[in-house]
């Protein structure tokens, strides 16, 4: 996850400003502006110039507009007193232009309270990005609220899309307008996962999509079905792939050839039926016994779950009873229960 961090002071060591320059701020990073807070800015433009300020609410809502002549050395000292009444989790934009030259722009944040750690930005989709299929056109579009960690006006990205056998299949820079706002459009064409790329100069975010729904699989055993079930039960979908599954009775053991196609951990979930695979269980992935797992015994499942890392992976989940004991049990019932009845008919005969 990445944070935005808006409004740090920058120095920069010359002096002949060709474009817009902030030089320093009464934010410096490491606090946030307060209600009723007067915040300043100096910025450097050239001496002949004149600067547009616009500060933007996190509505979008303008709530200050003003065009600033500089002095002699191109400085500009911007201020703006956030209101006492302000509320907290909240953010501005601030969009500068150079007057009659929209090509020459900057833009920067300033936030009220704290922040919580967000992607690099936000965006819906027509359809949903996670429910997509093959043939969809997806449309973007940034969507903001106070909590969110907005994109910077003007800010350049690139979106790259890459398709389930890892090809670049789309990669456009995109810019934002005044309000750290784009839109933008690309189709899938295939089955997978996908991989959106979100990146500027400093900040790199990676949305996988759409949710795997394929959660359920069957294994035959002993002849009975028996429904494997992958993923949390309170998501439509899991963040990554099943390829291949395989079943040792005489091991007591199930193992999983799973994908992770994120570049992060995610939730992996298994939930096994107790008549399938019972007692305590051991889980190994890749080899290795994994100690830092949850698991739960409840309504005739064992549920397990761990933070799966990027990539592909074995995952096997051994038990210490399996189907195999349940059919010999029943196997050694019904031979004595017949046992009495072959005696008696055996008895008979011999009479």
């Amino acid at each position: 996850m990445i944070i935005l961090i808006g409004f740090v002071g920058i120095a920069y060591g010359d002096t002949n400003c060709v474009s817009i320059c902030i030089l320093e701020s009464s934010w410096d990073g490491t606090k946030y502006v307060n209600p009723g807070e007067t915040y300043w800015l100096k910025v450097q433009i050239q001496p002949s110039e004149k600067l547009h300020i616009k500060i933007f609410y996190y509505d979008d809502s303008i709530v200050h507009d003003k065009i600033y002549t500089p002095n002699d050395e191109g400085i500009v000292l911007v201020e703006y007193t956030s209101p006492k009444n302000e509320d907290s989790l909240s953010f501005y934009r601030v969009a500068m232009m150079v007057e009659n030259n929209p090509l020459n722009v900057a833009g920067t944040i300033f936030r009220i309270g704290d922040t919580y750690p967000t992607d690099l930005i936000r965006f819906s989709s027509v359809p949903n990005l996670q429910d997509a299929t093959s043939g969809d056109t997806i449309q973007l579009f940034t969507e903001s609220n106070r909590w969110d960690n907005p994109i910077e006006p003007y800010s350049k990205l690139t979106l790259t899309l890459i398709n389930p056998h890892g090809i670049q299949v789309f990669q456009k820079q995109v810019t934002a307008n005044e309000l750290g706002q784009f839109t933008d459009l690309f189709t899938i064409t295939e089955k997978g996962f996908y991989k959106l790329v979100v990146e500027d100069q400093k900040r790199r975010n990676v949305h996988i999509f759409p949710l795997n729904h394929d959660t359920k699989k069957i294994i035959t055993a002993e002849g009975k079905d028996f429904e494997i079930t992958f993923g949390h039960p309170t998501r439509e979908g899991i963040e990554f792939s099943i390829h291949n599954m395989v079943f040792d009775q005489q091991g007591k053991s199930l193992t999983a050839f799973v994908e992770n196609p994120a570049e992060d951990n995610v939730r992996f979930d298994i939930k096994i039926p107790h008549e399938f695979l019972d007692g305590n269980m051991t889980t190994i992935v890749d080899g290795n016994i994994r100690t830092d797992i949850e698991q739960k015994h409840i309504l005739g499942y064992s549920s397990t779950f761990f933070l799966l890392p990027a990539g592909n992976h074995t995952v096997q989940i051994i038990g210490t009873s399996a189907i195999p004991e349940f059919e010999s049990i029943v196997l050694v019932i019904l031979a004595v229960s017949i046992l009495p009845i072959v005696l008696t008919r055996n008895k008979s005969l011999l009479k």
